[in-house]
């Protein structure tokens, strides 16, 4: 067993902290942006409010498959359904922190990086980009993502990092 987690105990994570998650025509958001903090954060409100989506939302961009949200079976039904005929698609970003010794290419994408998946209606680009800081395109290469993903230790399919309201129910009944 390898780690390469490089933090001194004690010391707040500077790499793979989501900061932020934005949603455009996903499940029931139109626009939709929620900014993270470091440490713990409760997102809280009425049944049917859009609770669950932005935890779909950060597994769709970070590379989990629709089934695994439980909330659809196939990407193009997490698109919004009230956008109406003129809407292309969805559109999801999360930004990590990309500092310190545990940051994946800094030198290419800086202190963030920001992932963005679309999801197209009409044939359009369905991918992940990856984005540097400053918003510019460094990659489209699903390959590149997972490097990420492996380099930060985010493992988004996994129910201990990632305990959907589907995958609790199973936990807590046996």
């Amino acid at each position: 067993l390898t780690a390469h987690n490089h933090n001194d105990p004690g010391k707040p994570a500077e790499a793979g902290v989501i900061r932020r998650v934005y949603v455009e025509n996903f499940m029931c958001h139109r626009k939709l942006t929620v900014d993270l903090c470091r440490n713990v954060n409760f997102i809280y409100g009425q049944n049917g409010s859009g609770k669950s989506a932005i935890l779909a939302a950060i597994q769709i961009c970070l590379g989990a498959g629709a089934r695994r949200t439980h909330r659809a079976t196939n990407l193009k039904e997490l698109v919004r359904k009230e956008a109406g005929s003129n809407c292309n698609g969805a559109k999801v970003r999360v930004t990590v922190l990309n500092r310190g010794d545990d940051g994946y290419q800094h030198d290419v994408y800086g202190d963030s990086i920001t992932i963005e998946r679309s999801i197209s209606l009409r044939g359009g680009y369905n991918g992940y980009k990856l984005l540097d800081e400053h918003g510019a395109e460094k990659s489209r290469n699903k390959k590149d993502l997972d490097a990420m993903l492996d380099q930060l230790n985010i493992q988004v399919e996994n129910p201990v990092a990632v305990l959907d309201q589907e995958e609790a129910k199973k936990f807590l009944c046996g």
